[in-house]
C-alpha cells in the first residue's frame, strides 16, 4: 500500500514539474493575432484615434446642440420678521450664428479622426508585417544554429581522432592545424548565430508583448523544414511593375504623406473659414425663472417669468487691413502655400520611397538566384568531398572546409531568400495588399 502511495506522488509531482515546464506552442497565424491584440505601439495608435473620435463627437454636440443650464438661489434675510425668498432659474442659450466657428471645429476634428484612424489601419497592418518580419527570422536563425552546431559536433570529434592521429605521428602538424584552423572558423560562426537566435526569440517575444516563454511550431519538426520551400507562394511579377502605378495605393498608408496631406486639409478649412469668421455672430439665449417666498415653513412660487434675448458682435479688427486680423489672413495665406509644397514633397518622396522598394526587389531577386547556384555548386563540391574522404584522396581539413563551404552556402541561400520575401511583403505593405 505505502509503494503504491508513493508510485501515485510520484506521478503526480512528476505532471505538475512537466506542466510548469512545458512551453506553449504558436504559428504565425496565432503570434500575429496575439502581436495585433498586444503590441503596445498598436495599442497607442488606437488609444489616439479614440480620443480623436470623442473629440469629433464633442464638436458636433456643440454644433447642433443648445447650452442648457440651472441655477437657484436663496436670500436669507438678517431681519426675522421678513420672509426667506428663492428662485430656480433654467437658461437655454444656443448661437445662431458665430462666423462658422463650431462648424470649423467640427471639420477640423473630423479631420483630425480620420488622420489617426488613417494611422491606426496603417499600424495594423505595420505589425502584421513586422510579425512576419520577426516570426521568420527566428525561425531562420533556428535553422542557422541548428546547421553550424551539427558541423560543429562533427568536427569536434574529428578534431579529437586527428589529435590521436597527430601524436602518433600518422599526419603532419600542418594537417592538424589546417583542420583547428578551420574547427576554430566553425565555432566562432556557431557562437554568433546562437547569439543571432537568442536576440532574433527576444525581439519577437517582445513585440508580441508575451510575457512568458514559448516555441514556434517548426520547432517541433525542425528536421523537416526546408526553408527554400516555405515562400513558394511569395512571389510577385515584377516585369510591369512601375512606382508610378503604385502611387495613388501607397498614398492612403504612407505615415508621411498622410500627415503632410492632414495639414494641407487643416491650413485649407483655417483659410476658408477665415471669411466667414469676418461676419458679425448671433446668438439667443431662452430663460425660465422662479421665485418664491418660504413663509411659515411653506414656499410660494409666483408665476414663472419667461426672457429672450439676442446678442450680436462684431469685431471691428477686421475692417482693417493693417490690424491683427488682416495680418492672420496673410498668415494662413501662406500656411496654405507651405503646406501644399509639402504635400507635394511628401508625394515625391513616396515616389521615390517605391522606386527604392523595387529595385531593392530586383536587386534581392537576383542575389536569391545567385545564392541558389551558389548552394547548388556547394552542394556538389560537398557530396564530391565525401566521396573523395572516404576513398582518402583529400585530408580531413579539406573535407571540413568543403563541409563549411557547404553550411555557409546554404545559410547564405535563407538570407537570400528571406530578405527577397520582405521586399514582396514591403511593397504589399506600402500599397496596403498585406494580409
Amino acid at each position: 500500500m505505502k509503494k503504491k502511495i508513493i508510485f501515485i506522488l510520484t506521478i503526480i509531482l512528476v505532471f505538475i514539474f512537466y506542466s510548469q515546464n512545458s512551453l506553449q506552442v504558436y504559428d504565425f497565424e496565432q503570434i500575429k493575432n496575439i502581436s495585433i491584440e498586444n503590441n503596445l505601439t498598436l495599442k497607442n495608435y488606437e488609444n489616439q484615434m479614440n480620443l480623436a473620435k470623442l473629440s469629433y463627437d464633442q464638436a458636433l454636440a456643440n454644433l447642433y446642440l443648445p447650452s442648457v443650464s440651472v441655477s437657484s438661489s436663496t436670500n436669507i434675510p438678517f431681519d426675522s420678521t421678513k420672509s426667506f425668498s428663492s428662485s430656480v432659474n433654467l437658461n437655454i442659450s444656443k448661437s445662431i450664428f458665430n462666423g462658422f466657428a463650431l462648424r470649423k471645429a467640427k471639420d477640423l476634428a473630423y479631420l483630425n479622426y480620420q488622420y489617426k484612424k488613417s494611422l491606426y489601419e496603417y499600424q495594423i497592418l505595420q505589425t502584421k508585417y513586422l510579425t512576419f518580419k520577426y516570426y521568420y527570422q527566428y525561425l531562420s536563425n533556428i535553422l542557422q544554429e541548428k546547421l553550424y552546431f551539427e558541423i560543429l559536433r562533427i568536427n569536434e570529434k574529428r578534431l579529437k581522432e586527428y589529435k590521436a592521429k597527430y601524436d602518433l605521428g600518422l599526419i603532419t602538424e600542418l594537417d592538424f592545424t589546417s583542420l583547428a584552423l578551420t574547427f576554430s572558423k566553425v565555432q566562432v560562426s556557431y557562437e554568433n548565430a546562437k547569439n543571432d537566435m537568442e536576440l532574433s526569440y527576444l525581439q519577437l517575444k517582445n513585440f508580441a508583448n508575451i510575457e512568458s516563454d514559448f516555441e514556434i511550431i517548426e520547432q517541433k519538426s525542425i528536421n523537416k523544414i526546408d526553408f527554400s520551400l516555405l515562400f513558394e507562394n511569395e512571389k510577385i511579377d515584377i516585369s510591369n511593375l512601375k512606382a508610378v502605378n503604385l502611387l495613388s495605393f501607397a498614398k492612403k498608408y504612407d505615415a508621411n504623406y498622410l500627415n503632410s496631406l492632414y495639414l494641407y486639409y487643416q491650413s485649407e478649412v483655417n483659410l476658408k473659414y477665415y471669411l466667414a469668421s469676418l461676419f458679425p455672430s448671433l446668438s439667443s439665449v431662452f430663460g425660465i425663472s422662479y421665485s418664491g417666498m418660504i413663509k411659515d415653513n411653506s414656499l410660494n412660487f409666483n408665476d414663472p417669468s419667461l426672457s429672450f434675448s439676442l446678442s450680436i458682435s462684431l469685431d471691428l479688427d477686421s475692417l482693417f487691413g493693417f490690424s491683427s486680423k488682416g495680418i492672420e489672413k496673410k498668415v494662413l495665406k501662406q500656411e496654405y502655400e507651405n503646406a501644399k509644397l509639402n504635400l507635394l514633397e511628401a508625394e515625391n518622396d513616396l515616389l521615390l520611397s517605391l522606386e527604392t522598394s523595387l529595385k531593392n526587389l530586383i536587386l534581392s531577386q537576383k542575389n536569391k538566384e545567385n545564392a541558389e547556384n551558389t548552394y547548388n555548386y556547394a552542394l556538389k563540391g560537398y557530396n564530391l568531398a565525401i566521396d573523395a574522404f572516404n576513398l582518402g584522396q583529400i585530408s580531413a581539413s579539406s573535407f571540413a572546409s568543403w563541409e563549411e563551404e557547404y553550411v555557409n552556402a546554404k545559410i547564405t541561400l535563407y538570407s537570400a531568400i528571406l530578405s527577397y520575401v520582405l521586399n514582396v511583403k514591403s511593397i504589399e505593405l506600402m500599397t496596403g495588399n498585406f494580409e
